[in-house]
């Protein structure tokens, strides 16, 4: 199925919730949706769900279209202010990254360039999200990872809500947030204007993995509604989150290539070797995993990293 009728299909669910009377629905952007309790029309969004920020990652919407079709009486009486929204539906319909630039880029920088859609985009983004409580942002990785995992900066509460959200995702990356002047990512946008926000992103696989990337992106989201209350349920507690913290950056260079298949949380030993900067080899200073390794970019500043398990 392509993006155009993934998308097509979210209109048309979208749509049924905008139709019936008694259901407090809107869209307040485009291919949105958010539906609230009576009383609560004007209150923020209690949690926002995000998927297809990145129009080539359509697990996100492929499971969102799911669980609108298959919970709609629950969601038609939630309990809660909701909001869902594909973040990037012009390069969804591509099924591209993005159209003129990453929207996972665009986020805080104060300013509008009209001639980029993704930053026109953001700007929307922006005002349909403010003052949300919680934020879940699907995603789906473009190289192989052997483990599916979450990422964001080191908060008990980020890393609370992740493992509430009943996955088998067990595994965080912890990151640091870019600076508004580079642009920033759609949850550290909330990270770093709201601090009353708990932003969380999450990467449910490898574009490779097809449905079983679907069925966990579905689980998170129906965690997600469960664990802030929009709608009720159980969630079953999987093992608690495992952290990952970057210990070593491997810059790269004209000159420097990495060993071929590496692949994100590969287990290394120290001495292992990486790649090789001319001749010499470039090694693991210590024992942890492989995370983020570039093949074939010339333009990406640094090369691989290793992460440690972060100390209790």
């Amino acid at each position: 199925m392509d993006g155009t009728e993934l998308l097509e299909i979210f209109c048309r669910r979208r749509d049924k919730y905008l139709e019936v009377a008694g259901v407090q629905a809107v869209s307040p952007i485009d291919f949105s949706l958010r539906i609230s309790p009576t009383g609560k029309e004007k209150d923020p969004p209690h949690l926002t769900i995000g998927v297809g920020v990145h129009g080539d990652e359509i697990q996100g919407v492929q499971a969102l279209n799911q669980i609108l079709d298959e919970s709609y009486d629950a969601l038609a009486n939630a309990q809660q202010p909701v909001l869902f929204v594909v973040g990037n539906p012009e390069a969804v319909k591509l099924q591209r990254r993005y159209k003129d630039a990453d929207l996972n880029r665009q986020f805080s920088k104060g300013s509008i360039d009209a001639t980029v859609y993704e930053s026109k985009r953001a700007a929307e983004l922006e005002r349909a999200v403010q003052g949300t409580r919680y934020l879940l942002d699907v995603h789906s990785t473009i190289a192989p990872t052997r483990k599916p995992y979450g990422i964001f900066p080191n908060r008990v509460d980020l890393v609370e809500f992740m493992h509430h959200l009943g996955t088998d995702i067990s595994d965080i990356i912890l990151v640091d947030i870019l600076s508004p002047e580079k642009g920033m990512c759609f949850d550290e946008h909330l990270y770093f204007t709201d601090p009353k926000c708990t932003p969380i992103t999450i990467e449910v696989g490898c574009l490779s993995d097809g449905q079983s990337a679907v069925d966990r992106a579905r689980n998170a989201i129906y965690g997600a509604l469960h664990y802030t209350g929009v709608i009720p349920g159980e969630v079953s507690l999987q093992q608690y989150p495992t952290l990952w913290e970057e210990a070593q950056k491997v810059p790269n260079s004209k000159d420097s290539s990495l060993v071929l298949d590496l692949v994100n949380f590969q287990p290394v030993e120290k001495g292992f070797v990486l790649g090789y900067k001319a001749e010499t080899p470039i090694t693991s200073e210590y024992d942890g995993i492989i995370i983020f390794p570039r093949y074939n970019n010339s333009n990406v500043p640094t090369l691989v990293r290793i992460a440690v398990q972060k100390a209790s």
